[in-house]
């Protein structure tokens, strides 16, 4: 049966491009109107109330620092559009009509795919051309930068109309393998979603179960310069992101003169034109194909259904993993599996009911989710097994240009952000990566980070959480990274071996001179930019004081210059596990201006409290006969911190204990002795589940304890805690007792 209104000046195939573009029109005004207020608002509203920084921006395509909401929206109408522009493949009324106005299904196919896409086209191509129309219209602008704007808008509006294009293509597809709308909405957008969730779940696996994984370390953790979650990592291999970075880098200010700073984007480009293509025949192809009979009926095609919510499933089971052992809020592994699976079944069960996937075999239908958490399980097996090789992966040390690996020994001494010292019974790591160059330093890096592969599969309930990041950057450029949350007290006293590079001591004899090092990475947050080392004021304290005394900057010069060179004789055995106790203690601090206020007013700011520190800008090294230089300066000095007499001792217990026992932080493995307040001390008791040994008044036992113990040591012996009341303090001293020199009675 032939139309009426097709005459011979209307040939078929013309009019049904019409009558398609005709009831796609009120659609694709609204998408125009969309599209070009994401696009174009923010760049006249930029324009408009910044006008300081408009005679500097030659360029601006849209709010673009965060691409991904007008990629979304462009996916989202693109998949509207589709539904609109096909309603014969999920509506029985329309079905008729259309499969019989005398146009072959090829025809059919052809003059609706381009009234949809012609709409989209038009959307894109007017958001962009206001884009340009506001720039062009800037007081600012000139001739000379009509390359620029009109390059990068052909690249921005490319990318935009090839995700419409994808996104549309795939909505078709899907509606010719199904019979009605519910269907092709659901199925459409986890089909355009299948990446993001395996990405996602991946990831969170991850994150539970491959030991040194790096991937979503800087969300979880706060690192900075890291892999990002693989759903970012591999947003090139998304449909729905894979224009993210392209579009960012050529659609941001843009200021005279400056380059661009994206990568070529024509490779990624191309890629997807071509699957573009591939989906356009494929859904010809089904189109085709398509018989009338399925339309409107649901689950003619549960094959689809079951692999489209595969990925659906995957990441939920995942989801729990990501708040494994992390964080404050930590999960065990077990409970995080179980809950993904309870709320996999839930979601499986409320898509599988209403999409007919379990009717008329409910029992054969429910047999897909136990296959679901197989391959959700095979996948775990993998990541447990090493991941195919990404667990015990090291590059050659020829191909390695720089490494950059956690730093486990002197508080404070690699810039970065500040944990602080910790408080109560713990003390936190506050040091970043120590960055090596030098092929010997590179080698021990390799030697390290072996360490930290092999203790992977063989924790033995001994590691305590120490966050270790190692970081290469290869010949090539690339970079590799790895991530270890935990560390046995073996592996983190084989990193002590740090202060043997080249790099430690470059750094530290620059630090006592002033100098502080180049930043790696000038993007990533830094503390400050200068080291209490290198720029901070120096105070000196004792054992047994609660009160530290300021070096005069003349003084403080010469011990600088003569610690330096005490450190570069100092073996690694002798600054982090002494043999004898310290004669002082040195404090490095980046503000000056510090007065304890006392109720008469302000003290002498030459003794000061160390509570008034901030641990944010404070380093701190202990001098005993291994520094005999510094020790000799130290000792003629006039003006020594008051010393005050010990009242108690009370044993706390093993030290590694009580790390083992405090979770969810990045501990330092070399205890520091400070002051703590008593119940700081008391509710760390109760944290790390800790009952208090032995309190000794007795000034005999008080006098052997004390010359056992240490202000600075590492512990892994599983040494001793000792908390020290003083006379007249309101605060205690904690302080290490090597576990081979306390006394049998205090154990």
């Amino acid at each position: 049966m032939t139309l009426p209104v097709f005459s011979m000046k209307n040939k078929p195939l013309r009019h049904a491009f019409r009558v398609a573009l005709k009831e796609g029109m009120i659609l694709g005004m609204i998408s125009t109107l969309l599209f070009s207020g994401m696009l174009v608002l923010p760049i006249a509203a930029l324009f408009a109330n910044n006008p300081s920084r408009t005679s500097k921006i030659i360029f601006y395509m849209g709010s673009m620092e965060f691409p991904e909401p007008i990629l979304l929206l462009i996916v989202l109408s693109a998949v509207v559009q589709a539904l609109f522009s096909f309603p014969m493949l999920y509506r029985r009324d329309s079905a008729g009509f259309y499969f019989g106005i005398g146009l072959s299904r090829s025809q059919l196919f052809g003059a609706r795919f381009a009234a949809g896409m012609t709409w989209q086209t038009v959307a894109v191509l007017v958001a962009i051309a206001g884009g340009v129309a506001v720039n062009l219209a800037q007081p600012d602008y000139t001739a000379a930068h009509t390359g620029l704007l009109l390059g990068n808008s052909l690249i921005v509006g490319f990318g935009m109309l090839l995700t419409a294009l994808i996104a549309f293509s795939v909505t078709i597809l899907v509606c010719a393998l199904v019979g009605t709308l519910a269907e092709a909405i659901v199925y459409a957008l986890l089909a355009l979603l299948l990446p993001t969730f395996f990405f996602f779940g991946l990831n969170g696996q991850m994150v539970a179960f491959l030991w040194g994984n790096a991937h979503d370390v800087k969300n979880i953790w706060g690192y900075y310069n890291l892999p990002d979650n693989l759903v970012v990592s591999l947003q090139r291999f998304n449909p729905l992101f894979y224009f993210s970075e392209p579009f960012a880098a050529y659609g941001s200010p843009r200021i005279a003169g400056q380059m661009i700073s994206a990568e070529p984007v024509w490779s990624t480009l191309l890629g997807w034109l071509l699957a573009a293509a591939i989906l356009v025949w494929l859904a010809r192809h089904f189109f085709i194909r398509r018989p009338v009979e399925k339309t409107g009926l649901r689950g003619t095609c549960k094959s689809l259904g079951f692999i489209l919510i595969l990925p659906l499933i995957y990441a939920i089971c995942s989801y729990p993993l990501y708040r494994s052992g992390l964080g404050l809020a930590a999960i065990p592994v077990s409970t995080a599996v179980a809950i993904g699976i309870g709320l996999a079944a839930v979601v499986f069960l409320g898509l599988a009911f209403p999409l007919r996937l379990l009717i008329p075999a409910v029992w054969k239908g429910l047999l897909a989710f136990p296959v679901y958490l197989i391959i959700v399980g095979i996948s775990s097996v993998i990541l447990l097994a090493g991941g195919l090789g990404y667990r015990d992966y090291q590059p050659k040390v020829e191909d390695v240009t720089r490494v950059s690996i956690s730093y486990k020994g002197i508080p404070n001494l690699v810039l970065g952000d500040s944990y602080g010292y910790g408080g109560g019974l713990i003390n936190i790591n506050n040091n970043r990566q120590l960055t090596l160059d030098a092929p010997e330093d590179v080698k021990m890096a390799l030697a390290l980070h072996r360490r930290l592969i092999d203790q992977g599969g063989a924790q033995t309930g001994r590691s305590i959480s120490s966050y270790t990041l190692v970081q290469y950057t290869l010949q090539n450029g690339r970079q590799v990274s790895r991530f270890y949350s935990t560390a046995t007290r073996d592996v983190l006293d084989s990193m002590l071996s740090l202060d043997d590079t080249m790099a430690f001591q470059e750094l530290f004899r620059g630090y006592m001179n002033g100098i502080d090092p180049k930043a790696e990475n000038p993007e990533q947050p830094c503390l400050d930019a200068s080291s209490p080392f290198s720029q901070g004021v120096l105070y000196l304290t004792s054992p047994l004081s609660d009160r530290l005394v300021l070096l005069d900057k003349e003084f403080a010069l010469r011990v600088r210059r003569t610690l330096a060179e005490d450190v570069a004789n100092q073996s690694i055995e002798d600054r982090y596990k002494p043999s004898v106790p310290e004669n002082f203690t040195l404090y490095f601090y980046l503000l000056e201006d510090i007065y304890h206020v006392e109720s008469n007013g302000y003290t002498d700011p030459q003794i000061i409290d160390l509570n008034r520190f901030n641990p944010g800008f404070l380093s701190w090294i202990n001098i005993d006969s291994s520094c005999p230089k510094t020790l000799m300066l130290l000792t003629a000095i006039s003006r020594e911190p008051e010393t005050k007499g010990i009242e108690s001792i009370q044993v706390i217990g093993p030290y590694w204990d009580i790390l083992m026992n405090v979770d969810h932080q990045d501990l330092e493995a070399c205890f520091s002795s400070n002051p703590e307040n008593p119940e700081t001390i008391d509710s760390m008791l109760k944290q790390a589940k800790i009952t208090p040994g032995v309190t000794t008044y007795d000034p005999n036992r008080i006098d052997e304890l004390f010359k056992a113990s240490r202000g600075f040591y590492f512990a892994g012996d599983n040494g001793y805690l000792i908390l020290i009341k003083l006379h007249g303090s309101k605060t205690c001293l904690k302080r290490y007792i090597p576990r081979a020199e306390l006394p049998e009675w205090a154990k």
